[in-house]
């Protein structure tokens, strides 16, 4: 993985934000979790990262909430709140993804 910034970040930092030789983050400085994957081909993707129940010992989950620019940073940052809102309710989202889709 390359660099970890922390940015507030909008939709101007996601168009202006280079694509580097591997895959880069950029991480959201008011949201924890929060961040925006950049391919090296420039595929950019907002993401959340979290740990379901069980603090440090629980596997870091992943969650693709969609591409940008279909979806913009206002959306995606509101979605990703109501995703870590879900998380510290008990909830594991990306763990309920798996499941419906081995269905």
């Amino acid at each position: 993985m390359a660099r970890r910034e922390k940015l507030i970040l909008t939709d101007a930092v996601a168009s202006s934000a280079p694509p580097g030789p591997a895959r880069t983050f950029l991480w959201n400085a008011k949201l924890s979790g929060f961040g925006l994957r950049i391919e090296p081909s420039g595929a950019r993707s907002w993401i959340v990262k979290y740990r379901s129940q069980g603090g440090r010992s629980a596997p870091v989950r992943w969650l693709t909430l969609g591409s940008y620019p279909t979806i913009k940073a206002k959306d995606a940052r509101d979605s990703a709140a109501k995703t870590l809102a879900a998380v510290l309710l008990g909830s594991d989202p990306a763990g309920e993804l798996g499941a419906r889709r081995a269905r």
